[in-house]
């Protein structure tokens, strides 16, 4: 969506225009409900812009407009609106509201009171992937824990690897750190360390290695270089980090430099599946999401509920 009053040389903008959307937008409302619109936008260049075409075209199909709102990006609380809405008593509602670039977290605590964590357990974890030419990339966790522990890393790793089994993809994990195979003892390299004997303890069937940096995790001859009997084989496709910044930082480096699609953040460890995204999604981003929850829904009703209760309500 071009948001229109901008010049900039040697730009062309060939998207649609807020003018192009309200222009069917609006009397098709005023067809449909009546003549009164009540107008909401964000206090900001879209906002304002729309609002102004939102006004015209109300008043050229003969209409009236009660009142236009604007907002700042960040308000999430609309109570006082909502009422002076309701004594306006319009016939409909024209919204050009945009939300700010929040904290994801705030959004996770509308979550955990209706879809809590597993009892088995002790954190969630969010997973995410890049889709790169030559194969996907899974990344954790990218937005939860800012610095787990060395148990929930080794959790988080668990319930990762079970999430890339269920992409038809065998896990190869690699535990990462500035530190590779004991070079250095500082808190959080031994905290990989840690992570990685309480993994190969509960899942030694597991593909894991580590800690190591993020070069040796991809490439089988830098890790044979300072190690020859890794247990890792080939290139890692789940990458571990310490806490929060290191995956964050290296999802959205890789993302921002490259045209190849971020898929997530996954949420895991909840008893029903769930996903939040993040503001910045795109509507590819939003597609891609949506198929998942809907295949982890499927599993979830075929485990819990049975098969044939999910062949009824496919």
């Amino acid at each position: 969506l071009y948001e229109g009053g901008v010049c900039d040389r040697n730009t062309f903008c060939t998207g649609t225009t807020p003018a192009q959307t309200v222009a069917k937008l609006v009397p098709y409302a005023m067809e449909q409900w009546g003549k009164k619109a009540y107008i909401l936008a964000a206090d900001y260049n879209y906002g304002q812009i729309t609002a102004k075409w939102m006004q015209k075209y109300v008043k050229e199909q003969g209409g009236e407009v009660l009142s236009v709102d604007f907002f700042p990006l960040d308000v999430t609380n609309f109570g006082s609106t909502i009422s002076r809405i309701q004594n306006s008593r319009p016939d409909f509602v024209l919204s050009a509201l945009v939300g700010g670039n929040r904290d994801w977290w705030q959004h996770m605590t509308y979550v955990l009171p209706v879809i809590p964590k597993r009892d088995s357990v002790d954190r969630i974890y969010a997973l995410s992937a890049l889709i790169l030419d030559n194969g996907t990339l899974f990344f954790c966790d990218t937005h939860v824990n800012v610095d787990p522990t060395a148990e929930q890393v080794a959790e988080m790793t668990l319930l990762a690897a079970d999430a890339v089994r269920r992409f038809g993809v065998v896990p190869k994990a690699a535990l990462l750190s500035h530190s590779s195979f004991g070079a250095s003892n500082s808190p959080t390299a031994r905290k990989m360390r840690d992570a990685l004997a309480i993994v190969r303890d509960k899942a030694p069937e597991l593909e894991v290695d580590g800690e190591m940096h993020a070069d040796a995790a991809l490439s089988q001859a830098l890790r044979d270089r300072l190690v020859h009997d890794s247990a890792l084989k080939g290139s890692a496709n789940l990458l571990v980090m310490p806490n929060l910044d290191a995956a964050n930082i290296t999802l959205t480096a890789l993302s921002a430099s490259s045209s190849s699609p971020t898929v997530g953040p996954m949420l895991m460890g909840l008893t029903k599946p769930i996903h939040v995204l993040t503001p910045g999604v795109t509507s590819r981003g939003i597609l891609n999401l949506t198929a998942i929850i809907v295949l982890n829904l499927a599993a979830f009703v075929v485990l819990h509920i049975g098969f044939a209760w999910f062949l009824f309500l496919a």
